[in-house]
């Protein structure tokens, strides 16, 4: 900063050097007045100074009509300037001055802005450029590619340097001074594929099973769902694909898998589009890949969830679910008492098919319901039982009658079974 003054007064003056010595110059005559009668000037000053450069005007009066005006102009003999990107000398510091661009490998918290000096930092002022006559503000603005050829995200990076002590942008006279501009390209490449969590419904919520009448098989609803973070790709950027095995047997038409739908990202879905392969009868909704719940046949199957991130890099999740039937039969007992005559065999068995009153499940047929009483196909009763229950003629006998279908539930209901010995068999056995 240079300081040039001129000063006229009536009286005596000094000349000294100016406190600023930039460049170990000197510049200007500082003024004083002096008047004898101890006379005390006045001195009244007027600061026309704009970003610290300008007029400073101080007027000394000592008496009416005694004055002098001195004229201060302060000049910025080094202006904050910017000459080329990587001049050591410019006021600034241009994050990769030569650009020749900046890699990052993988995302982290996908900050990407200047505080991540993977990045290459923040422009900043140099050699104190931002000093009392400057008024320096830097700023930036990202434009942002996903899936380039050479990395999975490109951000173009503009940054803008004013200063408003030179720069005016209503000027139309303006030379283009005080604005400065430089681009800086980000290349982000990731190595990580995605992380992948599938999630299966509970039996519990699966409903009631039914059979198909198409195919003649037990079917229940299933949800199946996925999620997926990637470090780089935004969710909706995610490539998803899914692949299911019918009762795990490796004998599918699409590798080794029955069902196929998929790839197609949710950003495309919403959008409308449609996957290339949307092979899944029994999904609820066979064109979209982030969603394979639907009704399928009771039995283990192999889920196989493909997604793929902007970087090409494929996470894979396989897990088997079962599809179940979880709903037990419905027992129906022959209602009363049971009534049986002991034969002179002394023993009689009765099935535990003899108690049944038309049981019947939602999947299993009923010829294919297993019955048991305590456990067993039968009971037999003895005439030993008689001797042993302290029974004459006739036994009372609480029966609980179990129907368990394919899936192995199980429900029961009770009734009575009464064993009569009109020809006195026991009596006999007994002696």
């Amino acid at each position: 900063m240079k300081v040039i003054s001129h000063v006229t007064i009536t009286g005596q003056y000094s000349i000294q050097a100016h406190l600023d010595r930039k460049y170990e110059l000197a510049w200007g005559f500082d003024g004083y007045a002096l008047g004898t009668c101890a006379v005390t000037p006045t001195i009244n000053a007027s600061d026309n100074r704009d970003c610290g450069q300008g007029l400073i005007t101080r007027t000394f009066s000592v008496a009416p009509g005694i004055s002098a005006v001195q004229q201060i102009w302060v000049v910025d003999c080094d202006p904050f300037w910017v000459a080329t990107a990587c001049d050591q000398l410019d006021d600034i510091f241009w994050p990769d001055c030569q650009q020749l661009g900046s890699s990052i490998i993988g995302c982290g918290a996908r900050d990407w802005s200047p505080n991540n000096m993977s990045t290459g930092g923040w422009a900043k002022v140099e050699h104190g450029g931002d000093d009392n006559c400057a008024l320096i503000a830097i700023e930036y603005k990202d434009e942002i590619f996903r899936i380039e050829p050479d990395a999975c995200i490109k951000i173009i990076r503009t940054w803008t340097v004013l200063d408003w002590c030179q720069y005016d942008p209503f000027d139309p006279n303006w030379k283009g001074s005080g604005r400065w501009t430089h681009t800086h390209v980000i290349k982000v490449r990731d190595e990580d594929a995605p992380v992948v969590t599938g999630t299966v419904g509970l039996c519990e919520t699966q409903g009631l099973a039914t059979i198909d009448p198409a195919t003649g098989l037990c079917v229940n609803h299933i949800t199946l769902t996925a999620t997926a973070y990637d470090s780089c790709s935004p969710d909706d950027w995610l490539k998803w694909e899914y692949k299911i095995d019918l009762f795990n047997d490796g004998k599918g038409v699409h590798a080794g898998y029955d069902f196929r739908v998929g790839s197609l990202t949710k950003k495309e879905f919403a959008a409308g589009d449609t996957a290339l392969v949307n092979h899944n009868p029994y999904a609820d909704d066979n064109k979209n890949p982030f969603d394979a719940s639907g009704t399928y046949p009771v039995g283990v199957h192999k889920i196989k969830w493909f997604v793929e991130d902007g970087c090409g890099n494929i996470a894979v999740c396989e897990t088997l679910f079962e599809v179940k039937d979880c709903k037990a039969p419905t027992p129906y007992c022959r209602f009363g008492v049971i009534t049986v005559v002991m034969p002179s065999s002394g023993c009689i068995t009765i099935w535990a098919s003899d108690f049944d009153a038309g049981s019947y499940d939602n999947c299993t047929r009923q010829s294919n319901l297993h019955l048991t009483i305590e456990g067993e196909d039968s009971l037999t009763i003895c005439c030993q039982d008689f001797i042993d229950k302290k029974a004459d003629d006739e036994l009372v006998i609480p029966i609980k009658m179990c129907v368990e279908d394919e899936e192995g539930n199980k429900d029961c209901c009770t009734t009575t079974l009464m064993v009569q010995d009109p020809q006195g068999y026991v009596q006999m056995a007994a002696h």
